[in-house]
């Protein structure tokens, strides 16, 4: 699945501060083997957290962290080996390049399976 449209000229920008995150519901269970990032090289984080959740009203309640992703500060598209299941995946972005904590993403893709 790619979160955001594969092309160079679309991107996701976070707005500035300490903490940033992107969440995707996928309106089932999944079980998640692989992501890969493109960040924009000096727009990057140096920690990205991944929770995953099991959906309803209580979102956050539910939230669990699985891994910490330490991506390199590049613009190259960067894998990652994941093993999670859940329905939401939340990407939390700490420590930033940026002076300002902004991120910017050109590429999101998440690899797996429904359960």
């Amino acid at each position: 699945m790619n979160a955001l449209q594969d092309s160079d000229t679309n991107c996701w920008n976070s707005d500035g501060g300490e903490t940033q995150w992107y969440q995707i519901d996928f309106q089932r269970r999944v079980h998640i083997r692989q992501m890969k990032l493109q960040f924009q090289a000096g727009f990057t984080s140096e920690i990205v957290r991944i929770r995953m959740g099991g959906g309803g009203n209580r979102v956050n309640d539910d939230m669990k962290e699985i891994d910490e992703l330490e991506p390199e500060e590049s613009l190259e598209l960067q894998e990652f080996d994941v093993d999670a299941e859940g329905q939401i995946l939340r990407l939390e972005f700490e420590e930033f390049a940026d002076f300002y904590g902004r991120i910017t993403i050109y590429r999101l893709q998440v690899w797996g399976d429904e359960l």
